[in-house]
């Protein structure tokens, strides 16, 4: 059983806007650094830079919503979506972000639990929104210009799938807290 803990109350509002109608799906990232939390929730705006997530699944299995189910953090970027070059936000609108903690510069992966934690959080977010969970990019793919992000690293894609469609028993998810 993963638990996810609803600590948006302590999110700094200027990080997300209100969502006009659902998510259609999911973006992935990996954070740059470890005890992300605290820098998702505010510790960004210190740098002048306005970024977050609606989730943020840690090394040590821990998974905490950081926005409101109405709120859309921050955390697309310009970007390539719906044919056209995104920068009024439209991505991070429309997709739900998922930062995995890991040192995207360096050699680290996601651990395992980040793995089948992302795969429970895919499976619970398209059962509540109503979307495949299929309908899931990673940052770099979408990311604009070409090159400028390649986030998530080191994710393997295919144990997510694979977790999503044979391994969902297992997967159950819980929130608390909020």
């Amino acid at each position: 059983m993963f638990t996810i803990v609803d600590v948006s109350l302590n999110t700094d509002r200027r990080l997300y806007f209100t969502r006009r109608t659902p998510p259609i799906g999911a973006l992935v990232h990996t954070t740059d650094g470890v005890n992300s939390l605290a820098y998702l929730q505010g510790g960004v705006l210190r740098e002048g830079r306005i970024a977050s997530a609606n989730y943020l699944i840690g090394r040590n299995n821990e998974i905490w919503r950081l926005t409101p189910h109405t709120g859309a953090a921050y955390h697309a970027g310009v970007c390539r979506w719906n044919g056209k070059i995104d920068t009024m936000n439209r991505a991070s609108h429309d997709l739900v972000g998922i930062e995995l903690e890991n040192y995207d510069r360096g050699t680290q992966v996601p651990t395992a639990f980040q793995h089948a934690a992302l795969a429970a959080l895919l499976l619970r977010l398209a059962h509540m929104y109503g979307w495949s969970p299929m309908c899931v990019y990673g940052h770099g793919g979408i990311a604009e210009p070409v090159g400028r992000r390649t986030d998530p690293k080191g994710l393997d894609w295919g144990y997510v799938f694979w977790a999503m469609e044979f391994n969902s028993a297992n997967l159950a998810i819980q929130e608390i807290g909020g």
